[in-house]
């Protein structure tokens, strides 16, 4: 899970068109191409966020490290969050009558979220499995943290990389 931060904040002074179509901000809200260059899959997009699947933890961890360094280049102060975590969900048709949504529900989904709103803005935030299974092979050095999430009565072990 993507999400710029502080987007709202930044709007109400650029206005949203700017965000969107002037500014150098423009270029982090489509980084959704990177992740396809990774193996991933946009789901889709949710307000300024992206929500993103991969076949492995460590194609979802190169594709943040990637974004996250190109977004560095771009020299400003505006930055993402993501957040990643593995695990089963099911996809399916959600909704009413009204509108329905082909999404994926469960656990992992909504973890990945969490960790994405738990972290540092410019960093990434990784499940504790997902970075025991990656840190020796991509070279990864994180901050170990707990951090308490809805839906989870213990905290949770994760670690925050800075790319």
């Amino acid at each position: 899970m993507v999400d710029c931060a502080e987007l709202t904040k930044r709007a109400t002074v650029y206005g949203l068109g700017g965000i969107v179509g002037e500014r150098q901000e423009s270029k982090i809200l489509q980084k959704g191409f990177v992740i396809y260059e990774f193996g991933g899959d946009v789901h889709k997009y949710i307000g300024d966020a992206i929500f993103a699947t991969f076949e492995t933890p460590q194609d979802a961890v190169e594709a943040a490290v990637a974004i996250q360094r190109e977004i560095a280049t771009l020299k400003t102060e505006f930055k993402v969050r993501i957040g990643i975590h593995r695990g089963r969900s099911i996809q399916g048709n959600v909704g009413s009558e009204f509108r329905r949504d082909n999404t994926l529900i469960g656990d992992a989904v909504n973890t990945a979220q969490r960790l994405e709103s738990n972290c540092t803005p410019g960093h990434i935030l990784l499940s504790k499995d997902v970075y025991d299974e990656v840190r020796s092979r991509l070279g990864l050095e994180g901050t170990p943290k707990k951090i308490t999430v809805k839906g989870k009565e213990e905290p949770i072990e994760v670690f925050e990389v800075d790319p």
